[in-house]
């Protein structure tokens, strides 16, 4: 076994075929984001009474878990049947996702969002009777108010969420697998990440006109959606909503959409496309959004962060074609990285560092850290300066001095 540990802090845990347990070190101190993420082997995790801070899905699909021990001297974290707490078992912190059947204690009164991810083994979730803070509705998890839903247990092949529910929390119907339909409240508001992840099953989804978001890998791996019609209102489709829905053939984006993160995304039987009104058909997703980028409906109707958006994600998933949305992108190439630069999208902007080099020249980038400089965006104007300096290089001793023009 292998422990990458940085300052007392557990970086990343490495695991080796046939390894079933893992007793972290006593200097350390604090267990990173996902230091554990998708193991296969380990059964079993021992945490020593140093541990004062256990990151947000630290656990995260480890498949075979099934019991995580604490020290009694621990003064931050508890364990009770395998299951992680903090110390007043007032905060449920991670069920392992070996687990069959759990039942949340009178005293829990809070969840971790994390706290089922990768359960693909929970079937069975109980409610202590004297606990005032959760409730089960046919079987699936909310809070008392009946506002959100927080878990469905992994074997069901069909649920009516009731109409008080606003929110579907983080990993709610992750690994269903046998869900084939599932209908939501019209007060549906928030559809939390990766909520419905690997429901591979699930055919058809009628989104409410109430919907304002979808995050991060919401419907990633939902390989039976065909169609998708996100409703007039929602305003963002987070980063992955819906990659690797390998079967979508058909998606229509209303006018309330501004920013559509990477949905199309290993999306390969995608044809057909409807943007803010404008619609193209394609031989698969990229001809059509390529075509409908450069058409000039396309270009008047979208907003540019929206156009910008599909235009990075085309390039990345074909950055050697030489087609026409190609030739659009390096004529308005200054103009999509100043509009992400008003918008600070600075991940954007590393994005485009890392896989657009070709559009770069010594003029168009010190038009880019010029306009970053007049409004007063100076980290991005250093990020840019820094890689002029290692990519293309400066023309004269007093270029250099422009970064550190603040």
């Amino acid at each position: 076994m292998g422990f990458d540990i940085r300052d007392n802090e557990l970086i990343d845990y490495r695991e080796e075929a046939g390894e079933t347990e893992a007793v972290i070190p006593a200097d350390v101190t604090e267990i990173s984001f996902r230091a554990f993420a998708r193991l296969r082997y380990l059964n079993r995790i021992v945490i020593g009474r140093r541990v004062t801070k256990i990151s947000h899905a630290a656990f995260y699909d480890c498949t075979a878990l099934n019991h995580i021990e604490v020290s009694a001297f621990n003064q931050s974290y508890a364990s009770q049947n395998g299951v992680l707490y903090n110390k007043k078992f007032t905060h449920l912190i991670f069920c392992p996702c070996g687990v069959g059947h759990f039942q949340i204690p009178d005293t829990v009164r809070e969840i971790e969002g994390s706290a089922f991810s990768g359960g693909k083994n929970l079937t069975e979730v109980s409610v202590s009777g004297r606990n005032l803070h959760f409730v089960l509705h046919d079987d699936i998890l909310y809070t008392r108010d009946m506002q959100t839903l927080l878990f469905c247990p992994r074997n069901r092949t069909s649920v009516i969420i009731p109409d008080s529910v606003t929110t579907i929390a983080e990993y709610a119907f992750e690994y269903c697998h046998q869900l084939t339909d599932v209908k939501l409240p019209a007060s549906l508001k928030l559809i939390h990440k990766n909520a419905f992840r690997w429901c591979d099953k699930l055919e058809d989804i009628t989104f409410p006109s109430g919907l304002e978001i979808i995050h991060d890998s919401a419907f990633e791996h939902c390989h039976s959606l065909k169609h998708i019609v996100i409703p007039n209102g929602t305003k963002s489709l987070i980063a992955s909503a819906f990659s690797d829905c390998k079967n979508l053939e058909s998606v229509v984006i209303p006018k309330s959409v501004t920013h559509v993160g990477y949905l199309f995304s290993s999306c390969g039987k995608l044809e057909h496309l409807t943007c803010h009104g404008v619609e193209v058909h394609g031989k698969n997703h990229m001809s059509g959004a390529a075509w409908l980028i450069v058409q000039k409906d396309y270009k008047e109707k979208l907003p540019d962060s929206l156009k910008y958006d599909i235009i990075l994600q085309l390039f990345l998933a074909n950055p050697e074609d030489n087609s026409k949305e190609s030739a659009y992108l390096k004529e308005h190439f200054l103009e999509m990285m100043f509009c992400f630069i008003d918008e600070n999208q600075i991940a954007k902007i590393r994005l485009v560092m890392q896989t657009m080099r070709r559009y770069f020249n010594r003029q168009n980038i010190d038009e880019i850290i010029a306009y970053a400089i007049e409004t007063q965006h100076y980290e991005i104007q250093i990020m840019l300066t820094d890689y002029k300096a290692r990519r293309i290089g400066y023309a004269s001793p007093e270029d250099i001095m422009k970064k550190f023009e603040l």
